[in-house]
């Protein structure tokens, strides 16, 4: 019994000696005896004890052995195989070349490896399968929603009523026998929703600019004139305007124009058109035009009515019979719309009430919007799962660090703030900067390397170098755990990875800055991890090491913990399209949309042969892409007053772009090119000819060290991670070791380690020390 009490009071001694006072209480509150805090949790392993847990995760891609073939416009992934919507692009497989996919009319010239899908579908009415036009709220998406074009709304709200409509007036003021004339009124809800144009009068008598709600047109008893007159808001009077000599076939005069806060001038014009001389030979024409779309041009959205008279007397009525509808009555541009019995909207957006009743009555009923009336049209992408991977706040666009490029591929290096990874023997570009070591008289023996900033221009250039490859990575390790040195310095020199600072006197960024200035509130600014064309897969490790780093760094620093990505659009690009256009028309959307105009769209690097290939994905608006339209230019009548997108077959594209020369025929299964198609993570492993590729298809997964899942059978843990990218999985109870990037066969199973991270702690360790007294 004494040996085991004066053992426990030197266990005591021993464990006193690293524990934490407050991480002591934290575990004798838990129950334990002792406690002990440590950001390495191998540092601590006493038996019995609770020992915290490693901290990291991983993205790996898993898949089946099962291979399967795609070919040229045969089903999408996923997609019925009888009546596919979606079907596949894929041509010069063999060709060693960079994509080319520059005209948005004929595919035809396209050239390079194009792999692509595209919209197997008709979408041009609501009856339309497997997929019908899409109204307000509704979307195209493409395969898992993964970038869809939203019909989001309409621009215009606010709408005014407008009645044109044989009837009779007292004008007797003006000739005692007109006490019952008969005419063709114009009535507007608003007081001041008409406002007179005299200027193509052939008698005016008021001036062009008064408004009024009220005019009427009659025949002036003289010859082919007509007489326009209105109501004087200010007394409720009724005064001439004017009179017009409608004498011939080839008349067409403008009297008033519609005057309802942005629908005003030449937008909707009243005219009289035609011949009085000629029995029914006269036409009440509302000739409309607007800035943009469709509607701008000439007549291609006129209302005409036409009138009921004999030569030179006064109206009946419409058309040929009066009170009686009949189709030619009315006319929408060319087609004839009077015996239509459902609402019908203009391309400028005019709703046409109830055309057959209102005719048999001889009316015309209008709702004449504020403004044109556009589509507010949304292309959204949504983040890729990976970029997203254990993030669940806001995270800024700078989230996505470029990946490293070579020194070759820069235009020009002062447009940018460097980081150079790599002695200037492997990448030239360094010997450029007069204050960086050269090729030749590098200054360092194996074990040293540097770590130093100069001006870049306007902007910063750093430098990460080693002697050897190894040196290198010891540098890349020094950077990214810098803050542990509490370190202030421009040029810093490393001994077998210890720093040493050999200049600390700088007004510009130095080390205690990093990751500025190539960050900045969670936003790259103008960044490039830039390595050698001989630079060796250590370096080029390295230098993805960085890249990870900063990711790492930036999401740290600009998530926002009130809002999540599931509750947010980041990024998108929406135009207002008007009535009756194509999305990709003059001055809307460009029809072809990279990165530039929607950021989700992926521009990275893929590794590919000990290659890096830049690549980007691209939607194209083919011939136009989708079009706004509505009952009158559709001449569906089912769409009625409502606004539609309609999409042809083949309108909707989506291309996977290499931006290098690519040879994809050297793919094999264990050298294979995996591509992040449309967040599916596809390995393309044979090519037999230009238009088929064969796959190994995988999911993506992330897994936190410790967690386990179970794929097609087979249990997969992740043991840990490094932090230079590589992992340990348990697969069904045997530990394999992934390099960063590998793809292993492994109990049927292809498993790939595509992003790793490890994570630092600080946290408790307890024991019960009573216990195995």
């Amino acid at each position: 019994m004494k040996f085991k009490i004066i053992l426990f009071f030197i266990l005591i001694l021993l464990v006193h000696v690293v524990i934490s006072q407050d991480c002591n209480t934290l575990c004798l509150n838990s129950g334990y005896s002792y406690g002990s805090c440590t950001d390495k949790c191998t540092d601590i392993k006493i038996k019995g004890g609770s020992d915290c847990a490693s901290s990291g995760n991983a993205a790996l891609i898993i898949g089946t052995e099962a291979s399967k073939e795609y070919t040229n416009l045969e089903r999408f992934i996923g997609e019925n195989s009888s009546s596919p919507k979606w079907v596949w692009v894929i041509k010069n497989m063999k060709t060693k070349s960079s994509t080319k996919i520059g005209s948005t009319t004929d595919d035809s010239s396209h050239s390079g490896p194009i792999i692509g899908l595209k919209n197997n579908f008709i979408a041009n009415s609501l009856s339309s399968l497997p997929i019908p036009a899409k109204g307000v709220g509704s979307s195209f998406c493409f395969p898992n929603d993964v970038i869809c074009v939203n019909f989001q709304d309409l621009t215009a709200t606010n709408y005014s009523k407008y009645t044109i409509q044989k009837t009779t007036v007292d004008l007797s003021s003006f000739n005692s026998s007109w006490t019952n004339k008969n005419t063709i009124s114009i009535i507007s809800d608003e007081k001041d929703g008409l406002k007179l144009d005299t200027a193509d009068y052939d008698l005016a008598i008021a001036s062009s600019g008064i408004k009024t709600d009220t005019i009427w047109v009659i025949y002036n008893n003289t010859a082919s004139y007509a007489g326009i007159f209105y109501r004087d808001t200010s007394n409720n009077g009724k005064k001439a305007a004017g009179f017009l000599n409608m004498n011939s076939n080839d008349s067409d005069k403008n009297i008033a124009d519609i005057n309802y806060q942005d629908t005003k001038d030449n937008n909707v014009q009243i005219d009289l058109r035609g011949n009085f001389g000629s029995a029914n030979g006269l036409s009440l024409v509302l000739d409309i035009t607007a800035k943009d779309g469709a509607v701008s041009v000439n007549s291609a959205d006129d209302i005409k009515i036409n009138l009921k008279h004999s030569s030179n007397s006064d109206f009946e009525g419409y058309g040929n019979t009066s009170a009686s509808a009949d189709d030619s009555d009315l006319v929408w541009a060319s087609t004839d719309i009077g015996t239509k019995t459902i609402d019908l909207r203009s391309l400028y957006g005019i709703i046409i009430k109830d055309p057959k009743t209102n005719n048999a009555l001889d009316k015309v009923i209008l709702e004449i919007p504020d403004s044109q009336v556009k589509a507010k049209i949304e292309i959204l992408r949504k983040e890729s799962q990976l970029t997203k991977t254990s993030i669940s706040n806001l995270l800024s666009e700078g989230e996505k660090i470029p990946q490293p490029i070579l020194g070759k591929e820069l235009s020009s290096k002062e447009d940018y703030n460097l980081i150079l990874v790599g002695g200037p023997c492997a990448n030239p570009i360094i010997e450029k900067f007069s204050e960086f070591p050269k090729c030749k008289t590098w200054p360092f023996k194996e074990g040293e390397s540097i770590v130093s900033y100069t001006q870049n221009g306007k902007n910063t250039a750093l430098l990460i170098a080693g002697t050897t490859e190894d040196d290198t990575k010891a540098a890349v390790d020094f950077l990214n755990g810098f803050k542990q040195y509490d370190l202030k310095g421009v040029y810093i020199k490393l001994i077998n990875g210890q720093p040493i600072v050999i200049s600390d006197i700088s007004s510009e960024p130095d080390i205690s800055d990093f990751p500025y200035p190539f960050l900045k509130g969670g936003q790259v600014q103008n960044m490039q991890i830039i390595i050698g064309e001989k630079a060796s897969i250590k370096d080029i490790n390295s230098a993805h090491d960085i890249n990870i780093n900063l990711m790492w760094l930036n999401r740290n620093s600009s998530t926002n913990t009130t809002t999540t990505t599931e509750n947010i659009n980041l990024n998108n690009y929406s135009v207002d399209i008007p009535l009756g256009s194509n999305l990709a028309d003059t001055n809307f959307f460009n029809p072809s949309l990279s990165y530039n105009y929607i950021p989700t769209l992926i521009k990275n690097q893929l590794s590919f042969l000990n290659k890096y290939i830049p690549y980007h994905e691209e939607i194209m608006l083919y011939n136009s892409g989708p079009t706004i339209a509505t009952s009158l230019s559709s001449s569906d009548d089912t769409y009625k007053s409502d606004v539609y997108m309609e999409l042809n077959s083949g309108s909707l594209r989506y291309y996977y772009v290499f931006d290098d020369n690519i040879d994809i025929a050297s793919a094999t299964v264990d050298s294979p090119l995996t591509i992040n198609f449309l967040d599916n993570q596809i390995s393309i492993t044979n090519i037999d000819v230009e238009n088929k590729f064969k796959t190994e298809l995988g999911s993506k997964y992330l897994l936190n060290i410790g967690e386990e899942i179970t794929v097609s059978g087979i249990d997969i843990k992740l043991v840990d991670t490094t932090k230079d990218g590589a992992i340990v999985l348990s697969v069904n109870n045997s530990n394999e070791i992934f390099d960063k990037g590998q793809s292993k066969y492994v109990n049927g199973l292809i498993i790939k380690d595509s992003e790793a991270f490890k994570q630092a702690n600080n946290q408790c360790c307890c024991t019960d020390l009573l216990k195995f007294l």
